[in-house]
């Protein structure tokens, strides 16, 4: 998918000669050393797609570890379909860092790249993209932006120009203070002693999640609801429970609907015994979803609930041996025991 190790090499050392004397040698080369394998990652990943037909699409990667290897349990992958990129607006760096910030800070990444791509007239006169630019950064709030020019041949093959390549220091999109319109539009979760406080500044609502055996966790997907930056996610190993959700303005809120069928390893899984009812404050819709094939005896519950000009969607999920009703009793428990506070 990606430029073979040897000539992605001879791309960074010609830019890294080609940086400015603002930007110390020792620490650019320093920097493109240890920034390399998620740029080959996230380079590679854009013009895959690309040569595929699927267009230039944003891509982007966290990593937990900076001696980053081939392993996927060092990073997580986050892509953009078509639509995705279109509901972004102009899917630039920077509305891609506020969607990833929250996610970054909270998962302990160490290093983020950002892939996009551009039209520079001065590489061919079109409109369309000729260069995969990259922001790739540290936690320490060291970054870089990287300009990979490129030519398309009749074969549908890129051919990056090394002689227009260029890298410089920019500021940092993921682990830099987030701007604040940005932060008043994000997710905030403060762990406290016996609790999880999760808020939106904008919004006049917070909940309080007891954590009993909750710990944060980070989607493996970003689509939809999850590539919000909104959007917040627990898990209890010990029990088996998943717990997601999101803040949305209440004027987007349409009423308590049916949950929709979900797709399991090509297998489409309807809702089944579904029950809606009134679970403290919040309105619920309780379903079940089993497939022995796929080891599946899941119970879910979708809650809602709208005040104070907010909407909080949750949606808690348990799949274990236990039978069906003890494990909705169990995922009741946990959600009447999550308080709404209005601020």
């Amino acid at each position: 998918m990606s430029l073979p190790r040897r000539f992605a090499l001879s791309i960074i050392a010609c830019m890294a000669m080609q940086t400015s004397t603002s930007y110390a040698a020792q620490s650019a080369n320093d920097l493109l050393a240890e920034f390399m394998p998620l740029i080959s990652r996230v380079r590679g990943a854009i013009r895959y797609q690309f040569e595929q037909g699927r267009g230039c699409l944003p891509w982007s990667s966290l990593a937990r570890d900076p001696k980053l290897d081939a392993s996927d349990k060092a990073t997580v992958d986050f892509a953009f379909t078509v639509e995705q990129a279109r509901q972004l607006g102009e899917p630039s760096a920077e509305k891609i860092g506020a969607l990833l910030a929250p996610k970054a800070k909270a998962g302990a990444f160490v290093m983020a790249a950002i892939g996009t791509c551009e039209s520079d007239p001065s590489i061919s006169d079109t409109a369309s993209p000729n260069v995969i630019t990259l922001v790739v950064e540290r936690r320490d709030g060291e970054a870089v932006k990287m300009r990979f020019p490129f030519q398309q041949g009749s074969d549908g093959k890129l051919a990056y120009i090394t002689s227009k390549a260029s890298v410089g220091p920019t500021d940092p999109l993921v682990f830099g203070a987030p701007r604040s319109a940005d932060a008043q539009q994000s997710i905030a979760i403060t762990e406290q002693a016996q609790a999880f406080e999760i808020s939106v500044p904008v919004s006049s609502l917070s909940i309080r999640l007891p954590k009993a055996g909750f710990k944060r966790e980070l989607p493996r997907n970003v689509s939809g609801a999850t590539a919000s930056p909104r959007y917040f996610m627990f898990s209890d190993d010990a029990r088996g429970i998943r717990l997601s959700g999101w803040f949305e303005s209440a004027s987007r809120f349409e009423g308590v609907k049916d949950s929709p069928p979900t797709v399991l390893q090509g297998r489409t899984l309807a809702h089944q015994n579904v029950v809606k009812k009134k679970t403290g404050a919040w309105d619920t819709v309780e379903s079940d979803q089993v497939d022995g094939s796929l080891h599946l005896n899941m119970t879910n519950i979708h809650a809602h609930v709208v005040r104070a000009g907010s909407w909080i969607e949750l949606h808690l999920s348990m799949n274990s041996a236990q039978p069906l009703a003890t494990q909705r009793e169990q995922l009741a428990e946990v959600l009447r025991s999550i308080q709404i506070v209005e601020r």
